[in-house]
């Protein structure tokens, strides 16, 4: 590797560790939801191959 790389390297190695940090993930919590329905705010529905899904 050349000593021109390296700095570069090192500057796109940071650049990706930062963007990975910034995604934080969220708990969700369906307990409150009555059962057999959506949790509110969701939206229920089956997909064209019968699979359940949901969206917010």
């Amino acid at each position: 590797m050349s000593y021109r790389a390296k700095p570069l390297l090192a500057l796109v190695f940071m650049s990706i560790s930062l963007m990975g940090a910034s995604a934080v993930a969220q708990t969700l919590n369906f307990d409150d939801a009555p059962a057999g329905t959506s949790p509110q705010g969701w939206i229920s529905y089956e997909d064209r191959k019968g699979r359940a899904e949901m969206d917010r």
